[in-house]
């Protein structure tokens, strides 16, 4: 009797081995088949990412979207799932921005989105690069659309965006993104033909321009600082060591030359600032002095007349005038 019950403890012994590693094996099958399956629904997620940035940088934005809308996120890590939920919000506003159509609830819902992942990551030791690219967006989002041109909701975000780039490692990256922002804000891409920066009273704090021109690696990038500077000074105001700088960086916004776009802004905005405010100096005593130079006025408004020529006549009839006030005010100091 004992003999057989030891024999049917080793038979129901191997049967329970057997069926250990049977269903071992199974459990091998199917986490194999959610592999494939997984792998079916993700073919390749860097390959499809690079794509839709391709189209991004190219400004298409739509198929930017479709590309990411059809990413399945199952197995993404957090960072990559964050990413793709920002792409969306991002390049469904921007798709509908290009579009000739007056409905605005892919806007709306890409704010609350973008919000969304700025409140997730908000705390300082969180913040990470699609924190700022979702800053950003929302500052593009108040200020480019051809529709909406609001600076007031726009430099808060575009603000934050500057202070983490300025706090980054990678200093080329940084540099690229900083610049970039800055010049965005300044010369916004739909600007009626009348645009001058400071136009809708989007003045740059003087810091960020002059962190922007310290940073700068590029002439014409320099040159473009220094109008920049010089027009928030003119806009502003500021103390007397201020005022004192406003010829002075218009005088190196104007070494880039005829082939800034800039230039003849600079021109006309100089001679304004002399013929109106002028140069500061301080005297024996101490004391600061401004007064109009009429005779720097007139020759940077006949500089302009003879550089552009060709322009409208409504700008050739607009600075002669100037002259004529100019010079007959000069004439009158002098007698």
């Amino acid at each position: 009797m004992k003999t057989i019950i030891s024999k049917l403890r080793t038979i129901f012994s191997f049967v329970l081995t057997i069926a250990s590693i049977g269903l071992f094996a199974f459990l091998i099958q199917v986490t194999h088949f959610r592999s494939q399956v997984v792998s079916a629904q993700q073919p390749d997620y860097p390959q499809a990412k690079s794509k839709a940035e391709q189209e991004y940088a190219a400004g298409s934005y739509a198929r930017a979207y479709e590309i990411y809308a059809h990413v399945s996120k199952t197995g993404l890590p957090a960072a990559e799932v964050r990413w793709v939920d920002f792409r969306l919000a991002d390049t469904a506003w921007r798709a509908q921005a290009g579009s000739q159509t007056s409905d605005t609830t892919k806007s709306e819902q890409a704010i609350k989105q973008l919000d969304e992942l700025i409140r997730t990551n908000d705390k300082q030791e969180d913040r990470d690069v699609i924190w700022a690219e979702a800053h950003e967006s929302l500052g593009d989002l108040y200020w480019t659309r051809r529709d909406q041109m609001n600076w007031g909701m726009a430099w808060p975000h575009y603000q934050q965006a500057l202070d983490w780039w300025a706090g980054q490692s990678d200093i080329e990256r940084a540099r690229s993104r900083y610049l970039k922002i800055v010049f965005k804000a300044a010369e916004p891409p739909r600007a009626n033909e009348y645009y001058f920066y400071t136009y809708y009273g989007n003045y740059i704090p003087l810091d960020i321009l002059e962190n922007a021109l310290k940073i700068s690696a590029q002439e014409n990038d320099q040159v473009h600082l220094h109008f920049l500077i010089a027009m928030t000074m003119r806009a502003t105001g500021g103390d007397w060591e201020t005022r004192e700088r406003v010829p002075d960086e218009f005088e190196a916004a104007l070494k880039g030359g005829k082939k800034t776009d800039w230039y003849d802004d600079a021109l006309y905005y100089y001679a304004e600032w002399m013929g109106n405010r002028g140069a500061v100096r301080q005297t024996a005593a101490g004391q600061w002095q401004q007064e109009p130079d009429y005779i720097k006025a007139l020759e940077l408004y006949r500089r302009l007349i003879r550089e552009f020529a060709r322009r409208d006549a409504l700008l050739r009839s607009g600075c002669s005038a100037n002259q004529k006030h100019h010079r007959s005010r000069f004439k009158r100091r002098s007698i």
